[in-house]
């Protein structure tokens, strides 16, 4: 069950009134119902892994409450189980929907058992509720699970408004952008054999994009329906390619991930505590688990290893850019060329097209545009995705300055609300329309 399916939307309309109208006592278990078929819709196999990681959770969250490991215990339970989950993802075995996220959230909530962070939750039920809570199970925010806990008998008053346009904002992203970015990226990088270097250049860059708009569209979805339930997540992007730094971009991209990979790899490592050589190490280490983390392929770990020497060149280096602007762009290009990797198919198909670089072939504007349209757009779906990557870039470089965008809409007329509200939902209806009949995936980050 897609969260931007027909079926969604009727799913959760159905489940927000019901949650709205049952007493607040029994209201969790709505909530609970709501997860369990939210999950069954993808298969029953997968319910079976779920519910084996909840109960082994919960035994383990009462078994270590008042038993206090040391480091190495928690460096075991951080990657142990992370480069399991690797060689598991490497049989191309059956995968289970938000397995990857599940289980963090899980190591997590029994690290902080472990180290007295927080106390073990005593009911089954509200573990479980905290672990399938649908709107996060695919793709993240990783939660601490403790604090999902803590809001299921005392919700709070969301903002209808907000959440609402979250959630339509997350829907133009994931529908209007990142679904037709993706078939001109799918098509460069799966038959790259058949395009110049200038193409794959260009669609790596559009890559970038294209995995932005996702992620960030599907967190925003996710945040919006968490809202409207009473359940407050984590906000998992800070305009991430504004970042002036590798280290800067890694607090500003997939936040949820970053905090866990630092709370429970890298600081049980040793963190920055044991010298500088170990500092840098650790980093190395910890970066190379995020790699394994995202999925069954070298190509993940060379992506995870290069953000790794990033961060020790950062760290190491004595020199500073003075130019904000000059900082930005040479982060976005380091974490472009890590995405590239990210995206092949496999190590070897990242090795093909890194010896069609420098080939000798066109790179003039209108060949590349005339290769993307191999892909089954044409020249008016790429000026629309040039004019929405401006709209994207646009609505960062505000929210970095500060600007409250939210706030600036309600000032505005009620009837210019209303019809930009329309509009958006014309517009995504419309690239729904426009997309129709091609190959369309879910959210990208729904595959690790």
């Amino acid at each position: 069950m897609q969260l931007t399916s027909v079926v969604f939307l009727i799913f959760y309309i159905m489940m927000l009134a019901l949650t709205r109208i049952v007493p607040q006592r029994i209201r969790k278990y709505v909530l609970l119902i709501a997860n369990i078929i939210f999950y069954l819709s993808s298969g029953p196999v997968g319910g079976v892994f779920l519910l084996g990681v909840a109960a082994a959770a919960f035994s383990l969250g009462i078994f270590f409450e008042n038993r206090r490991p040391g480091p190495v215990s928690l460096c075991l339970l951080g990657i142990v189980p992370i480069v399991l989950m690797f060689a598991y993802h490497m049989t191309g075995a059956f995968y289970p929907l938000g397995f990857s996220f599940y289980m963090l959230m899980a190591i997590g909530y029994i690290a902080d058992v472990m180290t007295g962070k927080c106390k073990p939750v005593r009911r089954f039920s509200d573990l479980f509720i905290c672990l399938s809570f649908f709107p996060v199970i695919v793709s993240g925010p990783i939660e601490k699970l403790q604090d999902i806990s803590a809001q299921l008998d005392d919700p709070r008053e969301s903002d209808f408004t907000y959440s609402f346009l979250l959630i339509l904002w997350g829907l133009l992203e994931k529908i209007s952008i990142s679904n037709i970015a993706g078939l001109l990226v799918g098509e460069v990088f799966d038959h790259y054999d058949s395009h110049s270097w200038a193409a794959i250049m260009a669609a790596t860059v559009i890559y970038a994009f294209q995995l932005y708009a996702d992620f960030d569209g599907y967190s925003n979805i996710a945040f919006g329906c968490a809202g409207l339930l009473g359940i407050n997540i984590k906000r998992n992007f800070r305009q991430p390619y504004l970042a002036e730094g590798v280290r800067d971009f890694w607090r500003r991209w997939h936040i949820s991930l970053s905090e866990w990979l630092r709370d429970y790899i890298y600081i049980p490592l040793g963190g920055s505590r044991k010298g500088n050589m170990r500092k840098q190490l650790n980093v190395l280490i910890t970066f190379a688990i995020s790699g394994l983390w995202h999925g069954a392929g070298f190509n993940f770990l060379v992506w995870g290893l290069l953000h790794g020497i990033y961060q020790i060149i950062e760290n190491l280096s004595k020199h500073h850019i003075k130019n904000r602007i000059v900082r930005i762009v040479l982060t976005f290009a380091a974490v472009d060329l890590a995405w590239f990797f990210f995206r092949a198919r496999d190590l070897s198909s990242a090795v093909g097209m890194l010896k069609r670089f420098g080939s000798g072939m066109s790179i003039s504007p209108v060949s590349v545009l005339n290769e993307f349209a191999s892909s089954g757009l044409n020249y008016i779906h790429i000026m629309y995705l040039l004019a929405a990557f401006a709209v994207l870039v646009i609505t960062d470089v505000m929210r970095n300055k500060g600007v409250k965008i939210y706030e600036m809409y309600l000032r505005l007329p009620t009837v210019i609300r209303w019809a930009a509200c329309y509009i958006v939902i014309f517009w995504i209806i419309l690239a729904s329309l426009s997309v129709m009949s091609m190959d369309i995936s879910g959210f990208i980050y729904g595959s690790f």
